[in-house]
């Protein structure tokens, strides 16, 4: 694994549709939207 020096943050604006989706996922992939576990998926919101 590599080290960093300067940490890269990567963001993405959801639409309302994608939003919805998110909110509504398919049985089998809650594995994703686990908060404690460090792979899963987070949505953050700033501003």
């Amino acid at each position: 694994m590599y080290e960093v020096d300067n940490p890269l943050f990567i963001g993405i604006k959801i639409s309302p549709k994608l939003q919805s989706e998110l909110d509504n996922y398919p049985p089998g992939a809650e594995h994703f939207f686990k908060e404690d576990k460090p792979e899963s998926l987070q949505i953050v919101s700033l501003g």
